[in-house]
């Protein structure tokens, strides 16, 4: 697949919140009609690319043999295959957008099917507060550990390698917290002296295991960032180090801070 990709991109994001909406005890013929009135509308403003969101809390929109659906999502019908269908048809750039950190609740996390990596892990006491982790109610995934980060990107892989997508898309959630529990037992076992540089590290291997697995399967679709537009607060709080993306080779090509 050659893809379809701009040099300016005038761009537009649909939130799994619109996507829900969409979706939810809708027929496929129901979901059809209304993301092809969505795509229009935005092809008629000049928008020329759109951030579906596909996987926003280790869930997702389309077939895959790595996540389990969204819970809005039932999935009868390929709804990402006919989101790139009805968007192709318009001349639109369609970027497949996934949270890669962000997990299920605790509550859903328990009703897991065991085949799911993730339900593994939860199972698993070694794994269970490490490779995820637990904040508030919600688990999260820890980039700190190479069998996170190769999960990770075997799911950015999976999507291009399946669907006629043009890119590849993550927004500025990176780590949820600052506080140092979070990563305590893999940043102790590490020879970093400093916890700030360790986590920037880790999000840099995993971005750059993203962009990997992207031009793998097809070297001309796109792989891009929509980070925070506060460089500072990236890189203190988030520990997204958007300034090394930016300057140098293998980790993204192109980055839309949110400003």
């Amino acid at each position: 697949y050659i893809p379809i990709n701009y040099e300016k991109q005038a761009g537009m994001w649909f939130t799994y919140m619109e996507y829900r909406d969409m979706l939810y005890n809708k027929t496929e013929s129901e979901f059809t009609e209304s993301i092809k009135n969505r795509l229009a509308q935005a092809a008629e403003t000049g928008i020329n690319t759109v951030y579906v969101h596909v996987r926003a809390y280790n869930d997702c929109c389309y077939e895959s043999d790595i996540f389990p659906c969204a819970e809005y999502y039932n999935g009868n019908y390929d709804a990402l295959e006919i989101t790139l269908n009805e968007a192709h048809k318009l001349g639109l750039s369609v970027h497949a957008w996934l949270n890669p950190l962000r997990c299920q609740t605790d509550e859903q996390m328990k009703t897991l099917d065991t085949n799911f990596q993730i339900k593994k892990w939860y199972n698993d006491s070694k794994k269970n507060g490490t490779y995820i982790v637990k904040l508030e109610d919600r688990w999260y995934l820890n980039p700190a550990y190479n069998e996170v980060r190769e999960y990770i990107a075997s799911g950015a892989a999976e999507i291009v390698r399946n669907y006629d997508v043009d890119g590849i898309h993550i927004d500025d959630y990176f780590y949820p917290t600052t506080e140092a529990y979070f990563d305590s037992i893999a940043f102790n076992a590490s020879s970093y002296s400093s916890l700030s540089q360790f986590r920037l590290d880790n999000c840099s291997r995993m971005v750059g295991d993203m962009y990997k697995a992207v031009k793998s399967h097809n070297p001309t679709a796109l792989f891009g960032v929509s980070a925070q537009g506060n460089v500072t607060n990236n890189e203190t709080q988030l520990y997204a180090d958007v300034e090394k993306w930016s300057k140098e080779d293998g980790y993204v090509d192109y980055m839309a801070p949110q400003i």
